[in-house]
């Protein structure tokens, strides 16, 4: 059924509306875009010039197509899937959103449930707080069930460049089931990088991310994001996506996907 109310969100045409709400609820009660040229709208199609959250009264439907790949010293495991999700804004400067993972190879439905929700606190900053709940144990009997807290960034410089990060800052980790039991740990993550916004639809990130965890100290891993936005429509955004976690194993994970822009 969401695909279905994907494929004809695609057809329905309607741009998000404009929304009366203050750019974050630290912002002026007369807060502006921060772009000062013609091109700004309530929902623009350069990515930089965004908001953190959604226009309040308006929402996304997204799908994507995704690979895993995990790579150690034994051999090597792939995986196909594709993704699912729902995000709205049901109160100015609030969004909520629900991705869903689905594998392909073999099929199971529901393998991840990920909740989410972001409070803009100023034009450039925001809290969130999100779950990653794995639904399917994995080969050797346990499911996990990370909890993360992070504060995004999208900080514009001038009108083509900005710093971006800071979406997951802690996380708790939580592993039970299986032969190894139960296992809980907190880590520290620091990405951040930068948003290259090379025109007026096309837009470019990278990202670094050291990962610490805290319980037990150690350093983990550096991992590392590229995303490639490019908007046809105002109401609808394609998205390229990259990761690479390398190490014993090498975790790379790529995606493409497509999200419709809708207002109520």
């Amino acid at each position: 059924m969401q695909v279905i109310a994907l494929v004809a969100a695609l057809v329905l045409g309607a741009d998000p509306v404009p929304s009366p709400c203050r750019l974050g609820l630290l912002g002026p009660e007369r807060s502006t875009p921060l772009a000062t040229s013609s091109e700004v709208s309530p929902w623009p199609s350069q990515k930089l010039l965004r908001p953190l959250v959604l226009p309040v009264r308006s929402w996304t439907l997204s799908t994507g197509a995704v690979y895993s790949g995990n790579v150690n010293s034994t051999g090597a495991a792939h995986a196909a899937g594709a993704t699912v999700g729902v995000a709205m804004s049901p109160a100015c400067n609030v969004e909520v959103g629900l991705d869903t993972a689905h594998l392909l190879t073999p099929p199971l439905a529901f393998v991840d449930l990920s909740p989410s929700v972001t409070v803009a606190l100023t034009a450039s900053v925001a809290i969130s707080l999100g779950a990653n709940l794995q639904l399917q144990p994995s080969a050797i009997g346990q499911r996990a069930g990370p909890i993360g807290v992070g504060a995004p960034l999208r900080l514009r410089l001038n009108d083509w460049f900005g710093l971006v990060g800071l979406e997951r800052v802690f996380s708790v980790s939580m592993r039970w089931g299986g032969p190894l039991g139960s296992v809980a740990g907190l880590n520290a993550n620091l990405p951040m990088g930068v948003l290259l916004q090379a025109g007026p639809q096309v837009s470019f990130e990278a990202r670094v991310r050291p990962v610490v965890s805290i319980v037990p100290f150690a350093f983990s891993r550096l991992e590392f994001d590229v995303e490639g936005f490019f908007t046809p429509l105002r109401w609808l955004d394609v998205v390229l996506a990259g990761y690479v976690s390398p190490g014993d194993p090498l975790v790379i994970v790529a995606s493409a996907g497509v999200r419709r822009n809708l207002s109520t």
